[in-house]
């Protein structure tokens, strides 16, 4: 058995802060993901994609619609298993989901 000192964990754990923050989805320019060497875009449902009340903005269609032209490979990465609400923001988006991904663990990635 390998016990992991607790600072090893932390340091683990600093590769993932962001080296940036944006304010809303559609603040994300293409031209900086693609500076940052950045391929693929997973996108959450709740406050990310729908908003609180749970409406899917024609800005936020046209944003992902934009990352597919420009190369981005985009998916949904939902905790939800509900395929009602998946479903008709994939069909609307034309993109693929994977569902109940048990975020943050790493282990449905694989």
């Amino acid at each position: 058995m390998v016990i992991q000192p607790k600072w090893e964990k932390i340091i683990k754990m600093q590769r993932l802060k962001p080296n940036a923050v944006f304010d809303g989805l559609c603040e994300i320019d293409y031209d900086f993901l693609k500076a940052n060497n950045i391929k693929g875009i997973l996108l959450d449902i709740d406050n990310t994609l729908i908003d609180m009340s749970k409406v899917l903005s024609e800005d936020i269609i046209n944003w992902v619609s934009g990352a597919k032209k420009a190369g981005f490979k985009v998916m949904i990465l939902s905790n939800t298993n509900k395929s009602e609400k998946l479903n008709p923001i994939s069909k609307t988006l034309d993109i693929d989901y994977l569902s109940f991904a048990k975020k943050p663990a790493k282990s449905r990635l694989y």
